[in-house]
């Protein structure tokens, strides 16, 4: 199989590969003219590319064929508090792996990390982008700008999506009971507080969407340890991609 890179325009042939994907193809897997690559552009479009041309700062690849994937039925909107340094990243990674359509980070009351501005955006961003490229998809999730809690939940609403509280509480459903009517196709957001806990005030906005409480696990979970299993249940419960 060939390797894959992203490349955001494959309107039209030659693809232009460049910045960390030309990086990764010309340096770690030592690609050359007349190999062939497999590109996604992020957005559902998939190609097989024969390599024609590199320099120290573009490749150009010859588009051979190309398909189209729709956005998937399912969606899940992760609405999370930043984590601290590389766990965000890893947040980010993982629920992109287990099919998360979209990540909102929060700025919450208890929210301890102040630096989420436009480098941390790219960041977030490429770890999304890598994530595609090594499991498959691909549509890679949008990382919103970290919004207020209210915003987040107002765009819930808006949306129509099933809202969805992760919760230490012994009093929360388990996830198989919270999703018990839920159909499967339906927009989910699903809420991860920061290490502090929501405030009651952010708890009853929350709820007052009707949001169904369910707890993950017997423990309390850091956030991205939230994210990645709440992300994972709502891959295991859907029957399909």
């Amino acid at each position: 199989m060939p390797p894959r890179f992203y490349c955001p325009d494959l309107a039209s042939s030659p693809a232009l590969i460049e910045g960390d994907q030309l990086h990764h193809l010309r340096t770690v897997r030592r690609l050359g003219a007349g190999d062939e690559v497999e590109l996604f552009d992020g957005r559902g479009r998939w190609a097989l590319c024969r390599l024609t041309s590199l320099t120290r700062r573009l490749a150009e690849a010859e588009i051979v064929r190309t398909r189209d994937e729709p956005p998937p039925a399912s969606r899940l909107t992760v609405a999370t508090a930043v984590a601290k340094a590389g766990r965000m990243d890893t947040l980010i990674e993982k629920v992109t792996e287990l099919g998360a359509t979209a990540v909102w980070p929060l700025d919450c009351r208890y929210s301890s990390v102040a630096d989420s501005g436009q480098g941390k955006q790219e960041s977030w961003h490429r770890r999304a982008v890598e994530a595609c490229k090594q499991c498959g998809r691909l549509h890679v999730p949008p990382i919103e700008p970290p919004m207020s809690l209210e915003a987040a939940v107002a765009a819930a609403r808006a949306s129509g999506a099933v809202v969805l509280l992760a919760d230490p509480s012994a009093e929360a459903l388990r996830p198989a009971e919270a999703l018990a009517d839920v159909v499967p196709t339906t927009e989910l957001v699903g809420f991860v507080g920061p290490e502090g806990g929501f405030t009651d005030q952010e708890r009853q906005c929350i709820m007052g969407v009707g949001a169904r409480v369910l707890r993950l696990a017997p423990a309390v979970l850091r956030i991205e340890t939230a994210a990645i299993a709440l992300a994972a249940v709502v891959a295991a419960w859907r029957p399909g991609p």
